[in-house]
């Protein structure tokens, strides 16, 4: 990917890694109805999907802390379908970290929420 490759092309030029970053997932709605036209909630799924490799990207880099905003109040008067969809992959993923225990304790890793 161009991006994986531009980032290691900064660090091959001695840019340094961020000690913190924040993640702010937005736009993945419109994600799904305009490159996948799909459904919203392929939108969402997507969009977790990209959150698991940027966070194995920053394991891979180093990064100390990252800060992710998923969900903000105002995203809380979109229908109830689409919150239950969002609530179900809230949940399938911190049902996930759960069983990956070892993981998270072998990398120092902490979700705090």
């Amino acid at each position: 990917k161009w991006y994986e490759k531009y980032v290691l092309r900064l660090l091959a030029n001695g840019a340094r890694v961020p000690k913190k970053i924040a993640i702010i997932m937005d736009g993945n709605r419109r994600y799904a109805e305009q490159k996948l036209h799909a459904e919203k909630q392929e939108g969402h799924k997507h969009g977790l999907q990209k959150l698991i490799d940027t966070m194995e990207w920053c394991l891979e880099l180093g990064l100390k802390e990252v800060a992710v905003f998923a969900l903000a109040i105002n995203n809380l008067q979109r229908p109830q379908k689409e919150l239950d969809v969002l609530y179900d992959l809230i949940k399938t993923s911190f049902e996930r970290f759960s069983k990956e225990r070892d993981f998270f304790e072998q990398n120092d890793i902490r979700v705090n929420v």
